[in-house]
């Protein structure tokens, strides 16, 4: 008793050796390629910067300033924002604020950005003061946040980071 059926004529199931039918197209267009070596290539880069920050040895780099980083993009457009880094007791989040010193005292320093975010800040032993902040003052604060606490690493002026007039800063712009 043969069990085994013979297909018929015109069967959709291809058989051994059969041409390969055409493909729907191609699956990786060459944007769709680029793309992707570009969003790698930008991962790469911050990997770098990462692994330059937390690797180099500056012994002139104050407490709460993250070369590379703080330096460049903070300073240069950021008013505020949140990032994690790696610190001597695992993941931490670190936070910045570039704006108006509205409320200071021994303890505590309270700043608003151009947008109206507003943050208070601890002031404790270990807060590095570039300048001591005043009411009206333009500063730029770092801080370790933990839960809702907002810690104050640094204080700095933002006149101090370098920045250009509108943003703080105290340089003169070209052809002023």
């Amino acid at each position: 008793m043969n069990t085994a059926t013979e297909e018929p004529a015109g069967s959709s199931e291809p058989a051994w050796g059969d041409p390969q039918p055409p493909s729907e197209g191609p699956r990786w267009t060459v944007r769709r390629t680029a793309t992707a070596v570009l969003v790698a290539v930008g991962i790469a880069a911050v990997g770098g910067v990462v692994v330059y920050a937390e690797t180099s040895e500056d012994p002139g780099r104050e407490a709460g300033q993250f070369p590379g980083v703080e330096q460049s993009l903070v300073t240069a457009e950021a008013l505020h924002g949140d990032f994690v880094v790696e610190g001597e007791n695992g993941f931490e989040t670190v936070r910045i604020q570039r704006g108006e010193v509205v409320g200071v005292s021994d303890s505590s320093i309270t700043v608003r950005s151009e947008d109206g975010y507003e943050q208070s800040y601890v002031v404790v032993a270990t807060t590095e003061r570039a300048v001591e902040p005043e009411q009206g003052a333009t500063v730029l604060v770092t801080a370790t946040v933990t839960g809702e606490k907002a810690t104050a690493r640094s204080i700095d002026s933002a006149e101090r980071q370098g920045l250009p007039p509108g943003m703080g800063g105290d340089r003169e712009q070209p052809g002023r």
